[in-house]
Formats: structure tokens, C-alpha cells, sequence
């Protein structure tokens, strides 16, 4: 009896557990479906200038000086696409546990200065009423930092892109100072 008493709660509480988990991939695969959506939706903005701009050099034939604007649209968007490529991919290492970070010693406001630039060109070429401003606390002209580049890099853009896409008009602020000698911030300010 005593045997019998035991086996059903172990049943019980193996029955709970299983329910606790299928509860757990059940979330989890809500939060993969959401993902895949919102990445399917975000591969489609890239994909259809694309498709578009390379029919029509397609039927109109291609002049170099002519149509150099849209191969730079095309550039540009398929840079776009394959690093949304890239996130999907990263999602999947950081899921299974094989994203792995490259460290290395790099300049983080001449980085900065550089994904700017980018945007700036960004919002010339989208004639935005956008100003975008970068603010730098440090006297100094470098701030030397220990971190995956990459990584850190496809942060800046990400928020950038955020700001860009919540901002109609005004501007955008970029401001980096130290704060300590090893840890470094940066706010990004909608006005």
C-alpha cells in the first residue's frame, strides 16, 4: 500500500513536470513563430526594391552612369537583407548555445563615427527631415574598449534603425561618454 501511495505521487508530481514543460515549448514556440514573423515581414522591405529596380535595368538595359542610383539601391538593400540573414542565424547559435563572442581592442568612437556617417548618407538619400547630431563627452579622441566589434557594432544599428523608424522629424542624438575607464555608455535621444 505504501508502494502504491508513493508510485502515484511520483506520477503526480512527473505529470506536473511534464506539464510545466510542454507549457515551456509551448512559449517558446510562440516566441519563434513571432520571430520568424516579424523576420519574414522585415526580409520584404529589402526584397522588393530589389526585385523591382533589377527588373527594370533588366528590361531597359543597363547604363552605368544613368542607372548607378538604383544599383545603389540594390547594393544597399541587399546588404540589408543579408544581414537580417545573419540575425535569423544568430538567433538560431544563440538558442543552441554556439554564439560565441570575438573580443578584440578597437577605437569605439571612431566606430561610432563610422555607422553615422552611414546614416547621415541615409538620410540624404531618403531626404528626411531628420537631423542627426553625435555629442562626445571625452576630451580624448579615442576610447579603447575590449569587445566583439561585430556584435556591438549590430547594436548601434539596431537602435539607430529604431530611432529612425519611431522619428518622423526632429532629431537624433548620439552622445558617448566615459563613464568609468572600462565601462563606456551611450544614450540615444529622441527630441
Amino acid at each position: 500500500m505504501m508502494n502504491s501511495i508513493k508510485n502515484i505521487k511520483k506520477q503526480d508530481k512527473l505529470i506536473k513536470e511534464l506539464e510545466k514543460g510542454n507549457e515551456e515549448l509551448k512559449y517558446r514556440d510562440r516566441l519563434k513563430n513571432e520571430f520568424i514573423n516579424v523576420a519574414a515581414h522585415e526580409m520584404r522591405t529589402p526584397i522588393q526594391p530589389i526585385i523591382s529596380l533589377t527588373e527594370l535595368l533588366r528590361q531597359e538595359g543597363i547604363n552605368i552612369d544613368k542607372d548607378k542610383k538604383f544599383l545603389d539601391i540594390i547594393y544597399r538593400n541587399s546588404k540589408r537583407l543579408m544581414q537580417l540573414a545573419e540575425e535569423i542565424l544568430d538567433v538560431t547559435r544563440i538558442e543552441s548555445g554556439s554564439l560565441f563572442l570575438k573580443k578584440e581592442k578597437f577605437n569605439l568612437k571612431e566606430m561610432i563615427t563610422e555607422i553615422l556617417r552611414e546614416y547621415e548618407q541615409k538620410i540624404i538619400e531618403n531626404k528626411n527631415n531628420i537631423k542627426l547630431f553625435y555629442e562626445s563627452y571625452d576630451n580624448n579622441n579615442e576610447i579603447i574598449i575590449d569587445a566583439d566589434r561585430n556584435r556591438l557594432s549590430q547594436v548601434i544599428y539596431n537602435l539607430l534603425d529604431n530611432a529612425f523608424k519611431f522619428t518622423n522629424e526632429g532629431s537624433i542624438t548620439v552622445i558617448v561618454e566615459r563613464k568609468k575607464i572600462i565601462i563606456t555608455t551611450m544614450k540615444f535621444l529622441l527630441v
